[in-house]
């Protein structure tokens, strides 16, 4: 095992998650921070008792969100060590069998592709992204020149900077367009 995260650590890195329940909305949003990396893999979650105290929650939320991580692959308990992080089928789940076949060696590094793991964040932008979806469904889903929504947060960040800008004047396109 690497490490551990302090209670206050991870309560400011959870910020204000579903309390409706709370116990489902803090595993939510731990299973992002695993995710997208912001917690990492291996590493040594607080104590139920410390991190209900940093939430101000209750222990029963910490120890069902705790346990539900577990069922879905994002923790291991160890008892008397305490929780640690994990991803589903862990780390060597993503590399390719082909390039890289399994030596048993754990610390093996895929060099074998060239694209970096996903930036942080990237599981919370998809959730977004697909909880806005139905919006879409409705019609052909194709703006060619940007979502209008899209354009209007760009035009906004040039009005900011003090370039006054029309969401009609910004186009996001593909790189082959």
């Amino acid at each position: 095992m690497t490490g551990s995260i302090a209670a206050p650590r991870l309560a400011t890195l959870a910020g204000e998650f579903d309390r409706n329940p709370a116990y489902a909305g803090l595993a939510d949003t731990l299973r992002l921070l695993i995710g997208d990396g912001r917690v990492d893999i291996d590493l040594r979650l607080p104590s139920e008792r410390d991190l209900s105290v940093a939430l101000a929650v209750s222990r029963t939320t910490v120890t069902r969100a705790y346990a539900s991580l577990v069922e879905t692959g994002y923790a291991v308990a160890r008892q008397g060590s305490g929780t640690y992080t994990r991803v589903p089928g862990g780390r060597r789940q993503a590399l390719d069998r082909t390039l890289t076949p399994h030596t048993g060696d754990d610390d093996v590094v895929d060099l074998s592709c060239a694209a970096p793991p996903a930036p942080l964040g990237i599981a919370a932008a998809y959730a977004d992204a697909a909880a806005d979806l139905p919006a879409y469904l409705g019609g052909h889903g194709y703006f060619p020149t940007g979502l209008p929504s899209l354009q209007e947060a760009i035009a906004a960040t040039y009005d900011e900077r003090g370039l006054a800008t029309d969401p009609a004047q910004i186009s996001v396109v593909p790189g082959a367009l």
